[in-house]
């Protein structure tokens, strides 16, 4: 449990980071906006599919596809700051705080099985921004005919002029409906490798079935499950629960810090109260199944105690970081 509770209270700790370190994408200027449908899509870098939060898809203008400039950024491991004065964005290597934040915002919006990025045929509406986008230091301009677009508070930009910017292969593939990638970080220490066919779903699918099915296979009558296996499961699932609940209130921050829109941020911390009920629900289901299988098997339930007071507490901190939202 210690290692358990200090995870938790270091992803509660960079969720903090992320909120308050984080610069936005506002508002853009009045503009002749128009509406497209979003394609269903999928994101895979460093070889694991990614899922866009809500609110954030993949769409075509006049044949050119656009992606959400941060996440793609974020992706890559890349830093994004926003200059509202200058309307510039500025896309760097991260510094060491930057790079603790980002590398547990991705590990909470990998893919499950087979969970897509984003989902098509919804309508948006678009509104054409002129930005400036600096790279590592280097101007980049975007294609002439080409413009930004503001979705939902997030800036989006082709792809093409993304991958050319930041200096790696994005590959775009229209059959498949996938942008694929990998950062310089992922390379330094992987080596490159095809990103085009990996993601969470098949790796998953080929460990988990053959060892489960060796294990309780053959024997005359119901195998008792052992305190560890009951625990370990439980852990597992409160795991996935807390990576999910992350992920869902990191997007909340994003779009919070992202407006000055009084009414929309008075909604979003409504938002971000409901999601932590939610959570809360899911986790009063998750550990009520787990202390019923206890009994039933004659273990002792102390355990529970020590989920539930380790889950408020951070529940706690998650209420008193919104409530510090200015």
């Amino acid at each position: 449990m210690n290692g358990k509770s200090r995870k938790l209270s270091l992803s509660f700790l960079l969720f903090t980071a992320l909120i308050f370190t984080a610069h936005s994408i506002v508002a853009a200027a009045p503009s002749a906006a128009l509406k497209v449908k979003t394609s269903s899509f999928n994101m895979v870098f460093d070889g694991k599919t990614l899922v866009l939060p809500d609110g954030q898809y993949v769409f075509a203008v006049n044949g050119t596809s656009y992606v959400p400039l941060r996440f793609v950024s974020y992706a890559l491991q890349k830093s994004v700051q926003w200059d509202a004065k200058t309307s510039q964005v500025t896309v760097a290597n991260p510094n060491k705080q930057e790079a603790i934040v980002l590398k547990d915002y991705l590990a909470n919006v990998i893919a499950h099985g087979n969970e897509v990025s984003a989902k098509g045929g919804v309508s948006v509406q678009l509104t054409p921004k002129s930005v400036k986008v600096v790279v590592d230091g280097k101007a980049k301009v975007l294609p002439e005919g080409q413009s930004g677009y503001i979705v939902n508070g997030a800036l989006y930009v082709p792809v093409r002029f993304m991958s050319e910017a930041v200096g790696t292969a994005i590959q775009w593939d229209p059959v498949k409906k996938q942008v694929s990638a990998e950062s310089a970080a992922y390379r330094a220490e992987h080596g490159s490798h095809e990103t085009g066919n990996t993601g969470t779903g098949g790796s998953n699918g080929g460990t988990t079935g053959g060892s489960t099915g060796g294990s309780t296979g053959g024997g005359s009558g119901p195998v008792k499950p052992s305190y560890e296996s009951i625990t370990a499961n439980a852990e597992a699932r409160l795991t996935s629960l807390q990576n999910s609940c992350q992920a869902a209130l990191m997007d909340i921050g994003i779009q919070y810090i992202s407006t000055d829109d009084a009414k929309l941020k008075e909604s979003l911390k409504n938002k971000g109260y409901a999601k932590l009920d939610e959570c809360t629900a899911s986790f009063n289901k998750v550990v009520g199944e787990v202390e019923a299988q206890l009994k039933a098997n004659g273990y002792s339930t102390a355990i529970i105690a020590d989920y539930r007071k380790e889950f408020n507490s951070q529940v706690e901190a998650g209420r008193d970081i919104m409530k510090g939202m200015a």
